[in-house]
């Protein structure tokens, strides 16, 4: 494949190298796994570029939505679209990273509606020409999972 490339995702191997984490409760740890669930799989893949991604999720869909789909398409975005390496804990890690944490925010306030706190979460991460297509990719995700709850 001559456009695959390695992503820019930085699982942090143990946790001497961690940054410090912070414990979340229950519900968010499931969501974080699954966070780490989709970036392992987008490490596997061939990396999209944004234009491709949003139009693999922007597609009109026959069946329900797939939170799984849209996570993977979204991590492997965000591979290409940081502006430095996200770091993500390994699954089964019981702290949550900084970047985690914001991915995490992001996905609440897109559920919540709340657009300028969205885009202001995707500036810290993103470069300018990028930022509107990650915001649209979260918000599809932040949309199927509401719909798959």
């Amino acid at each position: 494949m001559p456009n695959a490339q390695l992503l820019r995702l930085d699982p942090v191997a143990t946790p001497a190298l961690a940054a410090p984490g912070v414990q979340v409760a229950p519900q968010d740890a499931r969501l974080i796994a699954r966070l780490r669930r989709w970036a392992d799989a987008a490490q596997l893949a061939p990396a999209l570029d944004l234009d491709r991604a949003c139009a693999m999720i922007g597609a009109p869909r026959t069946g329900e939505q797939d939170p799984d789909h849209d996570g993977r398409l979204l991590m492997s975005a965000l591979s290409t679209a940081a502006e430095r390496r996200l770091v993500l804990h390994p699954m089964g890690a019981a702290l949550a990273s900084a970047d985690e944490l914001l991915l995490l925010r992001l996905l609440e306030r897109l559920q919540a509606g709340d657009g300028a706190s969205a885009r202001f979460l995707v500036a810290r991460r993103v470069g300018r020409r990028d930022r509107r297509a990650v915001l649209f990719l979260s918000a599809r995700l932040a949309a199927s999972l509401s719909a798959a709850a």
